[in-house]
């Protein structure tokens, strides 16, 4: 294999590399990914601000429970107290007017109890619901983190195995036509030696003369693109079998 094709297989290797990179990169930094660990630490901070409240109703709930059960022992002294009789009428009128307004205070105190219980069961509900939410989004990060590790792991291979073939190829070129290619390759890149189809140079898609696609057939030197400078290379027979 000489120089010229030496060349072009040069360049499809670095262009594999270079895709394969790109690969791995979008691998690394998947979308889907970022948009899963994304929703899942929205759920959480939603969950976290959930339970606080939580926490908060259920305090507020055990403190109106005592409130109400100390409230039902000052009713029941206060009932006794009265249906003793002891005292002159005015007390009794002062005793009653306490026990009416315990009994007001300790109704409103199970309106309250029944007002947080309420609150607090359709919290825990939504709770559950984030709770749920989370765990599937965990589930389908899992998945998809094993598959993704799966595809890096072939990609890493593929590009271990481009290496070898890189270094490989390499040996093949002197050291002339290789000082040659990497100079323009700092320009042109993975196009840096362009195809000639149909008369025309595919890097820069202009017509060539047939003086210059006769040199380019010879495959005996480098012969560069009049218009764009880029090395043209002729497709060797099986290439255009292919």
């Amino acid at each position: 294999m000489g120089n010229l094709d030496n060349l072009w297989k040069l360049q499809e290797i670095r262009k594999k590399f270079l895709g394969l990179k790109k690969r791995e990169q979008e691998a690394l930094n998947n979308p889907e990914e970022k948009n899963i660990k994304g929703k899942m630490d929205a759920l959480r901070c939603e969950y976290d601000v959930l339970n606080l409240k939580i926490k908060g109703i259920e305090r507020d709930l055990k403190k109106r429970e005592m409130d109400c059960k100390a409230l039902e022992e000052k009713k029941q002294n206060l009932q006794e107290e009265l249906y003793r009789g002891n005292g002159n009428a005015k007390e009794l009128s002062g005793i009653q007017q306490q026990l009416e307004k315990t009994e007001e205070e300790h109704l409103a105190a199970e309106e309250d109890i029944m007002g947080f219980s309420e609150e607090l069961e359709a919290l825990n509900k939504d709770a559950a619901k984030l709770n749920q939410d989370i765990s599937q989004l965990e589930n389908r990060l899992g998945v998809l983190q094993a598959n993704l590790e799966v595809e890096l792991q072939e990609i890493r291979h593929e590009i271990k195995q481009v290496k070898r073939a890189h270094k490989e190829v390499l040996s093949n070129i002197d050291e002339k036509t290789l000082n040659i290619y990497n100079k323009k390759f700092n320009q042109y890149s993975i196009t840096t030696v362009a195809k000639v189809s149909g008369g025309l140079c595919m890097g820069c898609k202009v017509h060539l003369p047939r003086y210059l696609i006769a040199e380019v057939k010879k495959r005996d030197v480098l012969v560069g693109c009049e218009n764009c400078g880029r090395i043209l290379y002729y497709p060797n027979q099986e290439e255009l079998k292919a």
